[in-house]
């Protein structure tokens, strides 16, 4: 499934694809109810390639092993919560600002970090 939007100015494309057959290694960490639509085959593992672009500059980002339903309306709510609860966009606005700052200085070594 592809789809795209914007978010505080960073245009965003994204793309998932069922990824590669897990071996039900990683079914434990699943909540009861996706546990039942993964053996039910409802839902499987994907892989998420993001496209990130801003002021020209442009963040290709891969994320493996996210729990999908199959279908395509509940992939987005699934996505949304996703995003919600790993702080998705907040990661790449963080990427970007380092990326165009004009000190080269990881955040770690700032004053405003410390």
């Amino acid at each position: 499934m592809k789809f795209s939007c914007e978010f505080n100015d960073i245009e965003y494309f994204f793309q998932t694809e069922i990824g590669a057959n897990t071996n039900d290694k990683y079914h434990l960490f699943l909540s009861g109810s996706k546990l039942t639509k993964y053996q039910n085959e409802e839902m499987r593992f994907h892989t998420l390639y993001i496209n990130a672009k801003c002021e020209g500059s442009e963040l290709n980002f891969i994320i493996t092993g996210i729990p999908l339903s199959l279908e395509e309306e509940e992939q987005i709510e699934e996505l949304e919560d996703f995003f919600e609860a790993k702080e998705i966009f907040e990661k790449i606005e963080n990427s970007f600002d380092q990326m165009l700052s004009v000190s080269k200085a990881p955040p770690w070594a700032t004053k405003e970090y410390k």
